[in-house]
């Protein structure tokens, strides 16, 4: 007996089978198709004329000297200044917020301290100043902070690790002979500088 398909069951069926095909055709597509790369962003190196500071003008000059540890780091701020050709110049910057663990010198009389710290990264740009270190949450830092909140010198962040600290030679307390070269334990440094304070 010969079976006899109604032609609204064929339109149906034919129907059904293209929307299998454009189903099987669409998933080829994107199991195929490369993820699509995100923009790469401009990286802007920016070069100072820092000036030398060492220990004694570290401690002299700083309008605060805070041992302490990174519990909170903003978004990037952008600020645009006029450059001495007259140019408009973008830079950015972070706040960071550190817990005080010992401070030395300044008035702050807070649990913490903000400071400014020159680099920053933005959805298209990322800023970056040679010789900067950049902080981490949870890092511990020795800051010797200008007036303007930010460090004297890139020499002025120092990392501690560990409760150790290893900064450069300019850093280094002269009349001590075993802080000139290695590693210092972070609060014999602290009483280094006590010390030059107290004679300031």
């Amino acid at each position: 007996m010969k079976m006899v398909l109604s032609k609204k069951v064929k339109i149906v069926a034919l129907a059904a089978l293209a929307l299998i095909i454009c189903a099987i055709a669409g998933f080829a597509f994107f199991k195929t198709k490369a993820p699509a790369e995100p923009p790469k962003k401009i990286v802007h190196t920016i070069s100072y004329s820092w000036p030398y500071v060492d220990l004694d003008t570290a401690v002299e000059e700083a309008t605060y000297i805070v041992y302490g540890r990174v519990t909170d780091i903003s978004k990037p701020q952008l600020h645009e200044v006029i450059a001495s050709d007259g140019e408009p110049f973008r830079e950015y910057h972070r706040h960071v917020t550190v817990e005080v663990i010992s401070q030395l010198k300044g008035e702050n009389t807070d649990s913490t301290v903000l400071f400014r710290e020159m680099a920053g990264e933005s959805d298209d740009e990322i800023y970056i100043v040679e010789g900067c270190k950049n902080v981490a949450l949870d890092d511990e830092i020795l800051l010797f902070a200008s007036e303007h909140g930010t460090y004297l010198s890139p020499a002025t962040l120092i990392p501690v690790v560990d409760g150790v600290i290893d900064p450069i030679e300019q850093m280094r307390p002269e009349n001590i002979s075993s802080m000139r070269s290695g590693e210092i334990n972070v609060f014999d440094y602290l009483d280094a500088v006590e010390n030059k304070l107290g004679t300031e």
